[in-house]
């Protein structure tokens, strides 16, 4: 059986109207259910991610980063995922972490904004002022407009808008991105390396 985005949602809304929990609530449960069930047959999540937290490497599933996404999105967008910065080797990694985001998304009823670093404008006034922002393709050389929607991600932080940012390239891409003199901020994202 295979289970649409829609199908979730609408199992959410009904765990909603029928318990009273908000959504958050029922899709934070549902992830830590599916993940138990998970474990108690021996099946991995599939997707491993080296997470960075202040210095020490941390194992975690994309199950337990897409619980902190919806943490973060179910809080307005505050939370350890508001922003999270993502290295990939292999394009298949790049690919789900994105579509588990999409989903989370979806399932928080939040919008999602898909920018690639390739032909993505300088401009910052494209940025949302709602929703989940995804910038992928990021690769050296490292265009321009990236650090400007970057830094003025920030900006609405401050403004305290519900927003968050998943920003995801190659290894030399993100480090190129982290080595940016106005990206000091950065040094506070969630940093996945996708396995």
């Amino acid at each position: 059986m295979v289970l649409q985005a829609t199908d979730v949602v609408a199992v959410l809304a009904n765990i909603n109207v029928a318990t009273g929990m908000p959504r958050y609530s029922v899709l934070t449960w549902l992830i830590r259910l599916v993940r138990e069930f998970l474990v108690a047959d021996g099946v991995e999540d599939g997707l491993l991610l080296g997470c960075d937290g202040g210095g020490e490497k941390d194992q975690v599933t994309a199950s337990d980063w897409a619980a902190e996404l919806a943490d973060s999105l179910a809080h307005r967008g505050h939370g350890l995922a508001q922003i999270t910065v993502a290295s990939y080797k292999v394009t298949a990694g790049r690919d789900a972490l994105i579509e588990t985001a999409k989903n989370v998304a979806l399932v928080a009823s939040w919008s999602v904004y898909e920018l690639s670093a390739i032909n993505v404008s300088p401009d910052p006034l494209i940025l949302p002022e709602a929703g989940l922002i995804v910038l992928h393709d990021i690769d050296t050389p490292l265009p321009g407009a990236v650090p400007v929607l970057v830094g003025a991600f920030q900006h609405l932080i401050q403004r305290d808008l519900p927003v968050a940012l998943l920003v995801i390239g190659t290894v030399r891409g993100i480090r190129a991105l982290r080595g940016h003199p106005a990206m000091g901020f950065l040094s506070r994202a969630e940093s996945v390396t996708l396995s």
